[in-house]
């Protein structure tokens, strides 16, 4: 976003534990000129962090967390910044639009959403929709139009919506 649309932070991505070191090592080696914040940990660290590392935006440009510190500090991330951009590393986490973390983050503010997924679409079509709903709430406010248009348990697919979710679906992913 930096890069390509001239966008400054700050950015926060959210991630599985597993993979927030590899985040943290993939930011220093193909983007040397940002200033990647690892926010995780005990309580009395990520204090410290918050004090010493995060108290200045202009201090760093990037700050990657995990699902769970993010529901525990959710109060943090929403109350400090407007964030440029939230990135959601394996968004299919996001396919229950009631989960506790889906909840939380869709409190925090910020300018772009991006939801990472190399299976947006795993058990139904409820789940992409929660997804969409976290990425525009205007546009997907209910999931019905998506039940009553695809009923795969009912060998059910109406072409016509099929045709408009594809051109719709086209906007939102890669």
């Amino acid at each position: 976003l930096q890069h390509h649309l001239h966008k400054k932070g700050p950015f926060l991505i959210v991630v599985p534990l597993s993979v927030l070191s590899n985040w943290i090592s993939e930011i220093e080696k193909f983007c040397p000129s940002f200033r990647a914040v690892r926010f995780h940990g005990p309580k009395n660290e990520r204090n410290r962090i918050k004090e010493e590392e995060l108290s200045d935006l202009s201090e760093f440009d990037i700050v990657v967390t995990t699902y769970e510190i993010l529901v525990s500090e959710v109060n943090f991330f929403r109350r400090k910044y407007v964030w440029t951009a939230v990135i959601v590393d394996e968004g299919h986490r996001l396919k229950n639009e009631r989960s506790q973390f889906s909840e939380k983050l869709r409190l925090i503010a910020c300018l772009s959403k991006v939801i990472l997924s190399g299976t947006p679409l795993q058990n139904n079509l409820k789940e992409l929709w929660a997804m969409l709903y976290y990425l525009a709430p205007d546009v997907f406010q209910s999931s019905k139009p998506f039940e009553e248009g695809f009923d795969l348990a009912k060998g059910h697919i109406d072409s016509r919506v099929l045709r408009k979710a594809r051109k719709l679906l086209s906007v939102f992913m890669l």
